[in-house]
């Protein structure tokens, strides 16, 4: 009680004064429970030199962004052999070669994510409308791995759930959205373009589901 008074006496005669206490507090509050403040300020618990990892803390540190990445195999609609694999160059920095894909919005699942990505990025309709209800076109989708390597992406800590799709049904690519280029990429291409020209870790993801299919 006494403490109080003591305060409000102080903010009648020198206001400053209970800003600095109010600062003071604040900051000692902030280094004796950084996961309570963390919390508060609607962060994720981490590591002080987390900071200095990436180069857009425009966002707020809170759990790791959640993004989908559409590793899209075209076949040929008559024959059936593999055409190659659709890739993107972005519109955004960084310019570089990537797989279509983006950021899962709330509400939304992975897969609904990944659908609504290749539409916008590429144009190529992984569902279709027949008797009112919905259903895959001539296409298979499955979940393929998921990326967590926190330096996957330099921007800010990104979570990828790759996705193996195939397209069988002739569709192809068109650049929209945020994308600058997009076009099927055969794999003897794919083979001639140097790691560094593709953005964040997506050159990894395209050897691995290579590997992992045996193109």
């Amino acid at each position: 009680m006494f403490a109080l008074r003591k305060m409000i006496t102080i903010s009648k005669h020198r206001p400053y004064m209970l800003l600095l206490v109010v600062v003071f507090i604040m900051v000692a509050f902030f280094f004796m429970h950084h996961e309570t403040a963390t919390q508060i300020l609607g962060c994720a618990p981490h590591p002080p030199h987390v900071l200095t990892m990436y180069n857009d803390l425009a966002y707020p540190l809170r759990t790791p962004d959640l993004s989908v990445d559409a590793i899209i195999s075209t076949f040929n609609a008559t024959t059936g052999r593999l055409d190659g694999i659709v890739l993107c160059r972005r519109g955004k920095q960084p310019h570089k070669m990537c797989i279509p894909g983006g950021y899962v919005q709330y509400g939304e699942s992975v897969e609904a994510a990944v659908i609504r990505e290749v539409e916008e990025e590429t144009g190529i309709l992984l569902l279709q409308q027949s008797n009112g209800k919905e259903g895959l076109k001539k296409t298979s989708m499955r979940q393929f791995r998921v990326f967590s390597n926190p330096l996957r992406d330099d921007r800010r800590h990104t979570v990828s759930v790759s996705f193996d799709i195939e397209v069988r049904d002739g569709q192809m690519p068109r650049a929209a959205d945020d994308v600058k280029d997009c076009s099927v990429m055969s794999l003897h291409r794919i083979s001639m373009i140097p790691s560094h020209e593709f953005a964040f870790d997506h050159y990894d993801m395209l050897r691995a589901l290579i590997f992992d299919k045996q193109y």
